[in-house]
């Protein structure tokens, strides 16, 4: 079977359905040392600008919104396929 190529359209409705987007502005300069490190711990500029939110979020004591998309996860997963609450905050990004 030929692999298909999915088009940007479609990607795009995809990622407006489930996704929410944000500009961020940081003075002249401050995107590239945002962006060496998050080089620097392996990650995307994305993941790693969603890490540092989350974690600023739990330390304000927010953590409401990740134990209800953890909840919302594990009622729509078999018994047997869902991850331990510290590997489903891990895959969301978030690192302690």
């Amino acid at each position: 079977m030929a692999k298909t190529r999915t088009s940007s359209a479609v990607k795009n409705r995809y990622n407006a359905k489930v996704y929410d987007r944000f500009n961020i502005t940081v003075p002249k300069g401050r995107k590239a040392v945002i962006q060496a490190a998050a080089k620097s711990t392996g990650e995307s500029l994305n993941a790693f600008v969603c890490t540092a939110i989350n974690q600023r979020m739990e330390i304000d004591g927010d953590d409401e919104y990740c134990n209800k998309l953890y909840e919302e996860y594990k009622s729509g997963s078999d018994k047997d396929d869902f991850m331990p609450l510290n590997e489903f905050a891990a895959s969301m990004g978030y690192k302690p």
